[in-house]
Formats: structure tokens, sequence, C-alpha cells
């Protein structure tokens, strides 16, 4: 059986003594070393200062906010609690969240509102279900953007390189199709284009 033996401290820390027992320093301090250590002190104590009135001014700022918004509001907390919930409910909450408001198209919301509804029916309401529904559904607006946005950038690139002779799939008579080609991009409009 092997024996393990309590080391000596090979070095202390000043922690380690009580604030009685500090060792005295062997080398006694030079008058200006003095005078830097004092500058360095009140240095340090006008920087706690300066510190401490910046935390001071925050809350005050933070404080103000709060008041002024508290005023601003015309409906009492439980009324807000309400709307915020019912917004939540119904999917509103969620569209304003994304800044989907003035950002997303009325067909791509209503496109959302009924996922999101249809999910929640299949899958229930509770808290973990309305997060994860919640988080699919915004996956799929970011799905949505990215993949116009590879769309409208390969119409870009095609007419860039291409110009209006640029390669067509025809398919049943019909050159692509009239939602992915946007007439509101830079260049000929999209019945230009197609003929």
């Amino acid at each position: 059986m092997i024996e393990t033996k309590p080391r000596e401290r090979e070095l202390a820390f000043p922690h380690d003594y009580p604030i009685d027992e500090f060792p005295q320093s062997m080398v006694e301090l030079t008058a200006e070393q003095k005078r830097a250590l004092v500058e360095i002190e009140k240095r340090l104590e006008q920087r706690q200062q300066e510190w401490a009135s910046i935390v001071h001014a925050l809350e005050d700022n933070s404080m103000a906010v709060f008041r002024a918004m508290r005023r601003g509001r015309k409906e009492s907390e439980q009324e807000q609690v309400e709307r915020v919930l019912t917004s939540f409910e119904d999917g509103r909450f969620l569209i304003d969240r994304m800044g989907a408001e003035s950002t997303v198209d009325p067909d791509l919301a209503v496109v959302l509102l009924d996922q999101r509804r249809r999910l929640r029916e299949e899958y229930g309401t509770g808290p973990a279900a309305s997060m994860l529904i919640d988080r699919a559904v915004s996956a799929y607006r970011d799905f949505i953007r990215v993949t116009g946005w590879i769309g409208n950038l390969s119409i870009h690139i095609e007419r860039e390189l291409f110009g209006p002779d640029a390669p067509r799939a025809d398919f049943q008579g019909r050159t692509r199709c009239q939602n992915t080609a946007r007439d509101d991009l830079p260049g000929p409009s999209y019945a230009e284009w197609a003929m």
C-alpha cells in the first residue's frame, strides 16, 4: 500500500495567510517607488469612482426608460398579458418577432400561419412542442428566403453572362416559371427575356 505524505508548501500565496500574518517585504521601497505606489493607488481609486458613476448613470437611464414605457402603455399589465398570449396562440406574435409584419408578403404569412396551426393540431400545444413548432416555421421562412435569394442571384448571373440570349429551359411550351423570374430586377423584363 502506498502512503502519501502531506507536502510542505513550496510557494506561499498572499491569500494563504490571514491578513495579519502577511510576510513583511524583505526589500524596503525607495521614496520614488513609494510615490509611484501612492500615484497608482490614487488612479485606481479615481477609476473605481468613474466606473461607479457610469454604473449609476446606466441604472438611472434604465429606470427612466422603464418608467417612460409604463406611462406610454394604455393598457393594464393584465390586459397586456392577455393580448400577448392571445397573439402567441394565433401566431401573430411569431410573425411580428420574425420581423415578418413588414417584410413577409401576405401570401407567405398565410402559409406560415397555416403551417403553424396544422403542426399545433398534430403535435399539441405544450410549451416544448410550441417552441419546436415555432422554430420549424421560422426555419421554413428562412429556407424560403434563401431559396429566393439563390434564384434571383442565378437570374442576375445569367443576365450578366449571357444577356438576353441566356439559356432557357422550355417545359410544356413555357420558359421558366413566372414566380422565379422577377420583373423588378434590373435588365429586361420577364416578358422581354422569355421571348
